[in-house]
């Protein structure tokens, strides 16, 4: 998943977490995965690694990722079609 801290970028991997100097939307677009699906103003996530959903909370490995109501009817379209 990513994750927006500012004026800053984390990609948390499996492995590792990399940071970048880039706004959530310019790393979106460079990126070009239709895997990831924006959840949050400040995170999205790669559809394939989800471990669960449960209300408005997405789990991926040991993190826990919010799902904004602004996100929330894009990600379930996505999520479990």
């Amino acid at each position: 998943f990513v994750e927006a801290m500012g004026d800053y970028v984390t990609l948390h991997t499996e492995s590792q977490k990399l940071t970048f100097n880039t706004s959530l939307k310019a790393f979106y677009d460079q990126l070009n995965d239709p895997a990831f699906v924006r959840v949050h103003k400040s995170y999205f996530v790669n559809l394939r690694k989800i471990d669960f959903v449960e209300g408005n909370q997405i789990q991926i490995g040991k993190s826990t990722i919010p799902v904004g109501n602004a996100y929330k009817v894009g990600f379930q379209e996505r999520f479990y079609s």
